[in-house]
């Protein structure tokens, strides 16, 4: 997920252009909704991945606010420089969506460990013999992970009805988890293929385990590679914050037009710096699995 920070001075430059270009008011103002647009509907995907109910779009955005202002009033009143002010307010908002960041690392590590247990326990039933598909897959909305219980349970009610292939699409795209694709696959595409589901499902639990185990060690180097670089980043700010704070004066030149320019500067190349080391340590992201109709 982009930070909104980034969102926000693209629409602001959007709409300059537009100014700039000498649009009328119309386009102007559809410039203006667009971009209202951008912005309504990144909080809307920050609000629903975080899956805390108290929390919507309106209520992140105050956050956001608050977060900004805070970091921004409190660092200009202890050290009295702007730069360093603006700089706080902006490590303020990336430290607000570092955590929704690590609620949805959590949410998905949860799916992902649920996918598994659901295949183990669904290949365990059909080995165990006496029951169907269908009859298993009810067993996984009584006993089943917690975290899937409901999707289990709407497939389970819609294959009563003779839709269950649609309600393994529909869970598919309410999870958007690449493990729950395939085993959506494997129930979906079984009957059809004739074959066994029990071969497959132990094949499929082996290959998630295995990506699994990959992902994790992957997912923790990457923690300590970006816990290294904030470390490393974060040092002359917080140097730069206790001189001020303590009114040293080797900052005076920082109190004067040109300092504060350099300082801006020098915070912006920081900034850039870490924008740019986080996105070489992103991990890529796993494709979804497509299953079309022939």
């Amino acid at each position: 997920m982009a930070e909104l920070g980034p969102l926000l001075v693209g629409a602001g430059v959007a709409l300059g252009v537009a100014a700039a270009a000498g649009a009328g008011p119309a386009r102007i103002a559809a410039s203006w909704r667009w971009s209202l647009g951008c912005v309504r509907g990144q909080y809307q995907r920050r609000a629903l991945a975080a899956d805390w109910a108290w929390l919507t779009p309106s209520r992140l955005a105050l956050l956001d606010l608050g977060a900004v202002t805070a970091g921004t009033v409190l660092t200009l009143s202890l050290t009295g420089l702007t730069a360093l002010a603006l700089a706080a307010g902006g490590s303020a908002l990336s430290l607000l969506n570092g955590l929704l960041l690590t609620r949805q690392g959590r949410l998905r590590a949860a799916r992902e460990d649920a996918v598994l247990d659901s295949v183990r326990l669904l290949r365990q039933l059909l080995e165990a013999g006496g029951v169907s598909v269908g009859e298993a897959v009810s067993v996984l909305s009584e006993r089943g992970p917690k975290p899937l219980r409901d999707e289990f349970a709407s497939i389970t009610e819609a294959s009563v009805q003779g839709t269950s292939i649609r309600a393994w699409q529909a869970a598919r795209a309410r999870l958007a988890e690449p493990s729950f694709d395939l085993l959506a696959a494997a129930v979906t595409l079984q009957r059809p293929a004739g074959g066994e589901l029990s071969p497959i499902l132990h094949d499929l639990e082996a290959a998630l385990s295995a990506r699994l185990a990959v992902s994790r060690e992957a997912e923790a180097l990457q923690v300590q590679a970006r816990g290294a670089s904030a470390i490393i980043l974060g040092l002359p700010y917080a140097f730069l914050f206790a001189l001020a704070a303590l009114g040293s004066p080797y900052l005076a030149a920082y109190r004067e037009l040109g300092g504060e320019l350099f300082l801006a500067a020098m915070l912006g190349v920081m900034a850039v710096s870490r924008r740019w080391i986080s996105h070489l340590l992103a991990l890529p992201l796993e494709p979804r699995l497509t299953v079309g109709r022939g």
